[in-house]
């Protein structure tokens, strides 16, 4: 558990969290800025967080990879069907609204 401020990197995940990240490929920075930063509150349910943090990358990768399913799927690490399920929880499959 971190505290208000305290920085968290991946020495301090699980390495199952950080086997399949380690491996894949980065994706591109956004324009002459570099990489975007996401900060995530810290006083909210753990299950907020996760959905947050989920659906960010998934909408960056999906960015990254003109919408192209199984690009970002390989950029995230994951397979192409759990990207969709993924995707479709989190209500960010076009055409199906989140019930």
């Amino acid at each position: 558990m971190a505290e208000d401020g305290q920085r968290l990197t991946a020495a301090d995940l699980n390495p199952e969290i950080t086997r399949n990240w380690n491996s894949r490929t980065p994706l591109p920075a956004s324009g002459d800025v570099g990489c975007p930063v996401l900060t995530i509150r810290l006083d909210q349910p753990l299950e907020q967080a996760i959905e947050a943090l989920e659906r960010q990358f998934i909408e960056r990768a999906m960015e990254a990879s003109s919408g192209r399913v199984a690009e970002a799927a390989q950029l995230l690490g994951i397979s192409r069907k759990g990207l969709f399920l993924k995707r479709r929880r989190r209500g960010l499959v076009k055409g199906e609204h989140r019930g």
